[in-house]
């Protein structure tokens, strides 16, 4: 049975790992098709290496607000040379650097921790640095147990030196995704954790819900499934990979699609 997982990072958002180093892991695993899809970079789709295993589809992941939630939306089939696309990028990348700097300043306040945002750039030069990295300096400088545990005490959304990101709205990162080439998911929707927005954020042309992730339940599943078959919409999987030492975080294909769901997709985007 093939196995597609349609949602990991690379060391080019807040990955620990090259695309090289997927491929290997994914064909170990016997994955066949993954989509890159960074956090508001397309700079890991440039210059993929061609392998004849694993099937690579251009994504990307976007943050959006809505109603005051965040909301995550994943993009398919995009084109990374798009120009519209990428000026608005790199300005989300400018907010995302000034959002990590603040965040490592507040660190810097609580007592008995010393960190330097210019280091952990040092250590991970290719990467636009978020919240992982900075996780991951904290466990490196024995400030926490683990990296799940950096979030929980210090960097989580209600935690003590969170900052707010710089957000799309649901139509910007629609319009965006879309004029690109690529069609648009909603992502890891039950971490929402309200049933009564998602009728709501369909409405703004959303063409896929994210039904298979590592996290839902099996009643959200269901949930997501009958969600996506009533408003006639495709359904994607993914474990939202992040890197193997990533404790407290999915694994590669702990949630994926079979070829019944992946060609669906496959078809829909080669007739637009």
């Amino acid at each position: 049975m093939n196995k597609a997982d349609l949602h990991v990072h690379t060391i080019m958002s807040d990955g620990m790992h090259t695309v090289e180093e997927l491929i290997k892991m994914c064909k170990k695993r016997g994955i066949t098709t993954i989509a890159i899809t960074d956090h508001d970079t397309t700079k890991a789709l440039q210059n993929i290496p061609s392998s004849s295993d694993v099937n690579i589809i251009n994504g990307i992941e976007l943050s959006t607000t809505f109603d005051n939630k965040s909301v995550h939306i994943l993009g398919y089939y995009i084109n990374p040379e798009d120009k519209a696309l990428n000026e608005k990028l790199k300005f989300l990348r400018e907010k995302r650097k000034t959002r990590a700097k603040r965040m490592v300043e507040k660190l810097k306040e609580i007592e008995g921790i010393n960190i330097d945002y210019e280091e952990i750039k040092e250590k991970n030069p290719k990467s636009a640095i978020g919240r992982v990295h900075i996780a991951k300096e904290l466990f490196e400088k024995h400030y926490v147990k683990n990296i799940a545990d950096a979030f929980e005490k210090y960097i989580g959304d209600d935690s003590p030196c969170f900052v707010r990101n710089e957000k799309l709205t649901i139509e910007e990162a629609v319009n965006l995704i879309k004029n690109a080439g690529g069609i648009s998911f909603l992502a890891h929707p039950g971490l929402i954790k309200d049933m009564e927005s998602y009728e709501e954020i369909l409405k703004y042309g959303i063409e896929g819900i994210e039904v298979f992730y590592p996290k839902h339940s099996e009643k959200q599943r269901q949930f997501f499934y009958d969600l996506a078959i009533k408003n006639n919409l495709l359904i994607s999987g993914g474990s939202d990979f992040h890197g193997l030492k990533m404790k407290g975080k999915n694994k590669l294909a702990s949630a994926y699609l079979t070829d019944k769901y992946l060609n669906q997709i496959i078809n829909y985007h080669n007739n637009i």
